[in-house]
């Protein structure tokens, strides 16, 4: 979120805003997105996610400006003549965000960062902004990672099915009965009930990391 603090004469921003404030519009919108969407035939998938790839992409590209901003304003005030590099600057961001200095809760730099002019540029909330980028990186790591395994389950389930569906197959038996006694029930298959088996207890151990880092 972007301001204009005309009585102080600076820009303010306040990253991550609606993730820290207004995950009810976040989500709604995402809902509405999709409602809305009347085409008879989707033949191109839309992404109506708030918590998309590019989306992600811009957090870590976020993640990186406050480190970068917070490094340095650190070593360059009060000024010391010694220069350092974007990465240097990152470094010690990164660290001050790690070890929640007090000093990054909140980052006034120049604001030639963001506008082209000389004021003052002030980044509220830095600190949780930080957090919260990271925390929600999180959560999408640990989505992804659920729809891959359940794909994979998936997979394997539709693959064995194929072989009882394939014509070829199915005409050196005289009946489905037959069939299943020679190639086994599809639908009492061990291997595809273990594969179920471990991705719910995935699920499970998710939903306990989520609750107990405070996430879900």
């Amino acid at each position: 979120m972007v301001s204009n603090d005309v009585a102080n004469d600076r820009l303010v921003i306040m990253p991550a805003y609606w993730f820290m404030y207004n995950m009810y519009a976040l989500d709604r919108n995402s809902w509405k997105t999709g409602d809305r969407d009347k085409r008879p035939e989707k033949l191109q998938s839309l992404e109506t996610n708030y918590l998309a790839p590019d989306t992600v992409n811009s957090m870590f590209n976020a993640i990186t400006t406050l480190e970068v901003l917070a490094g340095k304003m650190v070593l360059t005030e009060p000024p010391t003549g010694k220069t350092y590099s974007r990465e240097e600057y990152q470094v010690k961001g990164k660290q001050l965000f790690i070890d929640k200095d007090p000093l990054v809760r909140d980052l006034l730099i120049n604001g030639n960062e963001f506008e082209h002019g000389h004021r003052k540029c002030l980044i509220v909330k830095a600190q949780k902004a930080w957090e919260t980028y990271q925390e929600f990186i999180l959560i999408y790591g640990v989505e992804v990672h659920l729809e891959f395994k359940l794909r994979i389950v998936n997979e394997i389930k539709d693959s064995r099915v194929r072989d009882y569906e394939n014509p070829f197959r199915q005409m050196t038996y005289q009946n489905t009965e037959e069939m299943y006694a020679v190639m086994g029930n599809p639908a009492k298959n061990s291997f595809i009930k273990m594969q179920k088996q471990q991705f719910e207890k995935t699920q499970i151990k998710v939903s306990t990391l989520l609750k107990n880092w405070g996430l879900e």
